[in-house]
């Protein structure tokens, strides 16, 4: 793409394997993603969902490789690096592929829309969730058996995030929000207080 690829130092990376430099796909990798939130990295998304080579102008991808399978996409672009002279070797190495558990599938993590349960954000009452399970904890309204557990809970529950409740399943768990046909997003205990949303809103559409 002729852009200009920054280099940085980060502590994801083992200096004493390989050549010690790797490159970061922040939008294809959860590690990588977390390297990118730390450096302030472009998310660049170089797929659509049939894992086919996806251009829009961020990317600037060649129009040769538009529309390409992820695995033939790859192939053709290691021979335009060797036909350019630009390509130095190529080395097997060992590494951990995620694999779908139905299909054996190799999955491609990409950046989507996801749901979240606020952790961390206090709520109504002033507490967020994670506080206020602590304090259940702590004023014995809660107990572990054996009690040793507690400094295991309170490990987990001081440095929790925020809880992601989406499946990328179809049959997979609904989520309580529903969308007007304008992409209006209305979030409730259920259908009746979504409606009741939405009413409120001014929102007269289905």
């Amino acid at each position: 793409t002729g852009r200009l690829v920054p280099v940085i130092a980060d502590e994801h990376v083992d200096k004493a394997f390989g050549t010690g430099v790797v490159k970061v796909t922040p939008a294809h990798d959860t590690n990588d993603y977390q390297v990118g939130l730390r450096h302030k990295l472009p998310m660049l998304t170089i797929f659509d969902l049939e894992a086919k080579v996806s251009a829009h102008e961020a990317t600037d991808i060649p129009a040769e490789y538009v529309g390409l399978d992820r695995f033939v996409a790859r192939k053709q672009i290691v021979a335009k690096l060797e036909a350019d002279g630009q390509l130095v070797e190529v080395k097997k190495h060992k590494l951990m592929v995620p694999r779908c558990a139905r299909t054996g599938q190799v999955i491609e993590p990409m950046l989507t829309d996801q749901w979240f349960v606020a952790m961390t954000k206090p709520g109504a009452g002033g507490k967020s969730i994670a506080e206020q399970a602590i304090e259940a904890v702590e004023s014995g309204d809660v107990k572990f058996v054996p009690e040793n557990w507690v400094n295991t809970y309170n490990q987990w529950m001081k440095n929790i995030q925020d809880w992601c409740i989406s499946r990328q399943l179809w049959w997979g768990h609904q989520i309580p929000a529903w969308y007007g046909s304008n992409g209006e997003l209305f979030v409730a205990r259920s259908e009746a207080d979504a409606r009741a949303k939405a009413t409120a809103a001014g929102y007269t559409g289905e």
